[in-house]
C-alpha cells in the first residue's frame, strides 16, 4: 500500500468518524450558548458583533472569532448545530493534516502516519473535533501554527513567517489560552536546530542563528497581540475581569499560595481520566517499554526530551492557573503525547522489523478500538455521548445534554402552547431558544429567580393564556426551592413527565428533561 492510499484512508476516517459526531452527539452546554451568539451575530452584525464579551447578554467574556465564523453557517442547515459543528470538523482536520506535516518534517512518514492514525482513534479528538466549542479552534490554528513557525525558521520564507502571525493572532482573538501556546512556541527554534545537530554542543556553537530566532519569535507575538488589538477593543476588559473566566483562573498572589491539593486533583483528573480514556491498556504498555525504545532514539534523543517538555506544557498550566477544570482544558495540545507515542511505535517497528512489529502494532490498536466500542461508541449511538462527554458532565449532571433532541422533537409534537423554562445558562432553555424555527407558533417566557418565587405571578401569566402550558427544567434543578414548590403543585405540574425515560427513576441524580404540563386555566390571586 503506497503513500497516496494510506492517505486516502486517514481522510476517509476522519470524514466519517466526525460526521458521525456531528450528527449524533447531544448538544453540549456550552455549544449552545455559543451557537445562540452565532445565531444574534448572523442576525445583526452592526449590534452584535461582540455580544460575547460586552457583558449585555451574560456577565460573560468570550473571545469572538469562533462566533464570527460560525455566524456565517449558522441558518445554512435547519439544525443550527450542524452550521456550527461543520466548522469544528474543518478546523479539527487543519489540526490533524498540520501535525503530520511538523511529524514528517522532523521524524518521516512512519511516523507521522502512526500519529494521525492514533488521532483519528483517539476519543477524546473524536469527541471535541464533532462538537462546537472553542478548544478545537486552538488546537487546529495552534497546529498549523508550529508547522508554519518551523517552516520559516528552517527555510527563512517570509510567507510562512507571516501566515504564523496571522495564526497566532487568529487564536488569541479565539480564547485566551492561545497565549500558552508561546511555550511550545518557545521550544520551536531548538527543534530546528537539534534537526541537523545530534548534539547540544553543535547547538550552542549556533547560538547567533539562535539569538536571531528567538528576536523573529518576539517581534512575531508582539505583532499578533497588536493584531488582535485591532479586532478585539480594550473596552470590554472591564467585562473580561469581572466574569466567570476570572472567578475560575487563579491570581499570581493564589499560585504562590501553593494549593497542592487542587494540583494534585487536576494532575489525577488528566492521567486517570483525560489520558487513559484512550486505549490504556496500550499506553501503559508504551510508558513501561519507553525505557527500553528510548535508546533507539539516540540520534533525535534531544528533540523527544523537548516534545516531552511540550507535552508536559499541554497540561501544566491548566493544573496550576485553574481553579475548576474540565476535560477539555487539559488537551488540544494532547497530540503531543500522541506524537510521543507514534516515535515509540516507529521506534518498535524499525528495532522488531517488519512483520512482527507490523503484526504487533495492527494487533494492538485494533484491541483497543474493539474495547473501546463496547463502552463507547456504542453508547455514542444509543444515548447519544461518549466517555470524554462523561469526564466533561460528571456523572452525567448539568450540561450533559442527554434528552435534548427528544425535547425538541415532542416540543415540535405539542398542541399550541406556552413554554416556561428553567432560567439558569444552557440547557434546557437556551436549546428552546436556539430551535425555535423548528417550532414558530410557540411562545417562550424565560422566567427570572425573583418571578419564580412569586407563584402569583407565574399564575397571572397563566391566565392570560388559551395555550396548554409546560413548564420545562433540567432533571437536576429538582433540588432547587422553587422547582420543588413548582413539582408538588398539582395546578402547576398536573402532569410530569421525565426524558429520555432511561432516567425517570433516577432524576435526581442522573440528567434528564422535566416536563410539568399545568392543568387548565389558573385563576390569578386576588
Amino acid at each position: 500500500m503506497n503513500n497516496k492510499q494510506i492517505q486516502l484512508i486517514i481522510l476517509f476516517l476522519y470524514i466519517v468518524t466526525r460526521l458521525l459526531g456531528i450528527f449524533y452527539f447531544a448538544p453540549h452546554n456550552d455549544e449552545v450558548l455559543y451557537t445562540q451568539y452565532a445565531q444574534l451575530i448572523a442576525s445583526d452584525w452592526g449590534k452584535f458583533k461582540f455580544i460575547s464579551m460586552d457583558g449585555t447578554m451574560r456577565v460573560d467574556y468570550k473571545e469572538p472569532l469562533q462566533f464570527w465564523l460560525t455566524s456565517l453557517t449558522v441558518n445554512l442547515w435547519k439544525n443550527p448545530l450542524v452550521g456550527v459543528r461543520i466548522w469544528s470538523l474543518m478546523l479539527g482536520f487543519c489540526g490533524l493534516f498540520f501535525t503530520q506535516l511538523l511529524v514528517k518534517r522532523i521524524w518521516g512518514n512512519t511516523v507521522a502516519i502512526i500519529v494521525a492514525f492514533l488521532i483519528i482513534l483517539s476519543e477524546y479528538y473524536f469527541y471535541f473535533d464533532s462538537i462546537g466549542i472553542q478548544e478545537v479552534y486552538i488546537y487546529g490554528f495552534g497546529a498549523a501554527f508550529l508547522y508554519f513557525l518551523y517552516d520559516f525558521f528552517s527555510s527563512n520564507r517570509w510567507r510562512n513567517g507571516v501566515i504564523a502571525i496571522l495564526l497566532f493572532s487568529a487564536m488569541l482573538v479565539t480564547k485566551q489560552s492561545g497565549m500558552v501556546w508561546i511555550l511550545f512556541a518557545g521550544l520551536i527554534p531548538l527543534v530546528v536546530l537539534l534537526k541537523d545537530h545530534t548534539g547540544l554542543k553543535d547547538v550552542w556553537s549556533n547560538y547567533k542563528k539562535g539569538i536571531k530566532m528567538y528576536s523573529l519569535l518576539g517581534t512575531g507575538v508582539f505583532l499578533s497581540m497588536l493584531i488582535k488589538k485591532i479586532f478585539v477593543p480594550s473596552e470590554f476588559n472591564v467585562v473580561k475581569y469581572s466574569s466567570d473566566v476570572y472567578l475560575h483562573t487563579r491570581k499570581m498572589s493564589e499560585v504562590f499560595e501553593f494549593p497542592f491539593q487542587s494540583w494534585i486533583g487536576k494532575l489525577k483528573l488528566y492521567f486517570s481520566q483525560v489520558l487513559t480514556s484512550d486505549f490504556s491498556f496500550i499506553y501503559i504498555l508504551f510508558l513501561l517499554a519507553m525505557i527500553g525504545f528510548l535508546f533507539t532514539l539516540r540520534e533525535k534523543l534531544w528533540i523527544y526530551i523537548i516534545f516531552i517538555t511540550m507535552w508536559i506544557f499541554s497540561f501544566l498550566p491548566m493544573v496550576i492557573f485553574l481553579k475548576t477544570s474540565f476535560a477539555r482544558h487539559f488537551g488540544m495540545g494532547l497530540y503531543f503525547w500522541y506524537i510521543l507515542v507514534g516515535v515509540i511505535l516507529a521506534a518498535a517497528y524499525e528495532k522488531i522489523k517488519k512483520k512482527l512489529a507490523i503484526v504487533l502494532i495492527i494487533l494492538l490498536l485494533s484491541l483497543g478500538v474493539a474495547l473501546k466500542s463496547l463502552h463507547s461508541y456504542t453508547t455514542l449511538m444509543r444515548w447519544n455521548h461518549t466517555d470524554f462527554a462523561g469526564i466533561e458532565t460528571p456523572h452525567l449532571h448539568w450540561a450533559s445534554g442527554i434528552g435534548i433532541s427528544e425535547m425538541i422533537e415532542k416540543i415540535k409534537n405539542l398542541s399550541p402552547h406556552l413554554i416556561i423554562f428553567d432560567p439558569q445558562w444552557g440547557h434546557p432553555g437556551t436549546d428552546i431558544e436556539i430551535f425555535k424555527r423548528y417550532y414558530p407558533g410557540t411562545q417562550i417566557e424565560m422566567l427570572s429567580q425573583k418571578t419564580i418565587n412569586k407563584l402569583g405571578a407565574i399564575r397571572k401569566i397563566l391566565s392570560n393564556t388559551n395555550k396548554d402550558v409546560y413548564f420545562i427544567f433540567n432533571a437536576t434543578t429538582l433540588g432547587r426551592p422553587w422547582v420543588k414548590e413548582i413539582i408538588k403543585n398539582t395546578s402547576l405540574c398536573s402532569e410530569k413527565e421525565i426524558i429520555p425515560k432511561k432516567f425517570r427513576k433516577q432524576v435526581e441524580y442522573e440528567a434528564g428533561i422535566v416536563f410539568c404540563k399545568v392543568r387548565g386555566f389558573i385563576e390569578p390571586d386576588v
